[in-house]
């Protein structure tokens, strides 16, 4: 079995910490809109803004996930330009060996 780079580790990390938080924010909203079906005046309208505040909150949580994930990007291709610089005959190699492997996959493809 291959071993997990810290990249690929950060990225399970991370879905797995964003998909958690988004379902308890979503299961504490449905929760709130199902209380709000049985209440009439104030207790409706407390209802109703408890879940618009949880709607906020997974709002800005899914918009703080967002700069995490561009951020996690960045550095992923700031990584992989300190290897193509740092190797670079390896990097020409391996694009022409995957140009040539298309090539002959599509040459292959049209006859």
């Amino acid at each position: 079995m291959a071993r997990k780079t810290s990249l690929e580790s950060g990225l399970d990390h991370f879905q797995q910490d964003s998909a958690k938080e988004l379902k308890k924010l979503l299961d504490q909203a449905s929760k709130a809109l199902g209380d709000a079906e049985s209440f009439s005046g104030d207790k409706a309208h407390e209802a109703r803004e408890k879940v618009i505040a949880l709607l906020n909150e997974a709002k800005g949580s899914i918009t703080e996930k967002g700069r995490e994930a561009v951020e996690l990007g960045r550095e992923t291709l700031g990584n992989a330009q300190d290897r193509i610089e740092s190797n670079p005959w390896t990097s020409v190699a391996v694009a022409s060996g995957f140009g040539l492997l298309i090539g002959l996959l599509v040459g292959r493809g049209s006859k």
